[in-house]
């Protein structure tokens, strides 16, 4: 019996993943989790594994090729269907071998009124004549090219757009000697993609907000000391998302999607992070931060930063999102704002903690730590003063971090 396997789902934000490399050849036999080939989506490299043992007797798509997510990608038999398959399979590729040679025989060009005389012109190599238009041997002393130097030019008569095809293509090789070109992944294409998406779809605005960083150091200082022997290490950002859950159980309008006719208000608060790995960004999400402690977060974020680092990362992991937060403090990035991870209607930018002078409620001048976190909203869903109750929150439980056991 004949299996189908097909291209699994590549994650909320796309239909399609790129489908990277085979492990196996048409003919060869696979069994029940074999790694039969790599994809990669906008967010990861994932190896997918045969569901189903037997002979690989079909390749629906080459390495490199974009498939949608349902498509067919192979077939999978046991050993009749292998000599079966394959003898068919032998046939038609006779037949599509045919139709492609039609399909690519050449069509002469009618050549330009202008370009009516041909002119033949003895080359270096004595036994290689080159036939040229007036018109075309004119622009190439113009621009300084030697006929032979065009594809082809032994084989066919050359006219004007031969020569300023050649010349266009020669100016390209030069300028590219300035540069390096780096072909985009389908990871970096589709962020690329989302990114302009998120733009045009949705109205972005961003709140900056100093936050005192004192007393949060010193608990988390005071965490750390006494979790060393759990082998678990309270961040900042683990924080940030804790006291960020208070305030949206406070403030739920910020945990929610706009949608055409109606606004979602999630109930699980869905952290993603954001996390650079070599080729772009992953966002995987700690579920339900509303019913995990402060060392549970950093249990499920240090996991999720390991996993996805190494890109091991699971596809669970990395979807269902509400909200995100994305740092650049430890590159010393002191503000900056963020693009919405869609459909998502908020995003937090850390910052760097860094000492600043501050002017106290009694007027005196005293230096502290102060990072700043822009939350960026979807301003088709949520007003200013909302954006603005919801920075108020967050800055009060992170200032004073002893609410969070209230």
């Amino acid at each position: 019996m004949i299996k189908k396997i097909t291209m699994p789902t590549g994650g909320q934000n796309t239909d399609e993943a790129l489908l990277v490399k085979w492990h196996f050849d048409v003919g060869e036999k696979v069994k029940r989790g074999d790694i039969l080939f790599d994809i990669e989506t906008d967010k990861m490299t994932l190896e997918i594994e045969s569901f189903a043992s037997g002979y690989l007797i079909s390749k629906k798509y080459d390495e490199d090729s974009m498939v949608k997510e349902g498509e067919i990608v192979a077939l999978i038999g046991d050993d009749k269907d292998k000599e079966s398959m394959l003898g068919e399979i032998a046939n038609n590729e006779v037949q599509d071998s045919s139709s492609e040679i039609d399909d690519y025989q050449p069509i002469m060009a009618s050549p330009q009124k202008v370009e009516t005389i041909v002119e033949i012109e003895e080359s270096k190599d004595e036994d290689v004549f080159i036939m040229a238009s007036p018109l075309a041997k004119k622009i190439a002393r113009e621009k300084g090219i030697k006929l032979e130097e065009i594809e082809n030019a032994g084989s066919k008569i050359i006219h004007k757009i031969d020569v300023l095809n050649h010349a266009e293509t020669r100016s390209e090789q030069e300028v590219e000697k300035n540069y390096t070109t780096i072909k985009h992944t389908n990871m970096r294409r589709l962020i690329a993609n989302r990114m302009v998406d998120s733009l045009s779809t949705s109205a972005h605005f961003s709140i900056f907000t100093d936050i005192d960083m004192t007393k949060a150091i010193k608990i988390r200082d005071e965490l750390n000391e006494e979790l060393k022997s759990k082998n678990v290490k309270i961040t900042f950002n683990d924080m940030i998302i804790k006291c960020a859950t208070r305030a949206i159980k406070e403030v739920p309008a910020v945990n929610s999607s706009f949608f055409e006719d109606h606004i979602k208000v999630w109930n699980d608060v869905n952290f993603g992070v954001a996390v650079a790995v070599n080729n772009g960004i992953v966002v995987p999400v700690v579920h339900k931060c509303q019913n995990l402690s402060l060392t549970e977060i950093a249990q499920n974020n240090a996991d999720n930063i390991a996993k996805a680092k190494a890109g091991a990362v699971k596809q669970e992991n990395m979807s269902g999102g509400t909200i995100t937060l994305s740092s650049m403090g430890m590159y010393g990035v002191g503000k900056f704002t963020s693009i919405i991870n869609q459909p998502e209607s908020a995003i937090l930018s850390i910052g760097a903690i860094e000492k600043k002078a501050v002017v106290t409620d009694d007027d005196q001048i005293v230096v502290k730590p102060i990072m700043i976190i822009t939350t960026t909203f979807d301003h088709r869903g949520i007003d200013g003063a909302t954006g603005a109750e919801f920075s108020k929150k967050l800055k009060k439980y992170l200032e004073n971090p002893i609410f969070l056991l209230a």
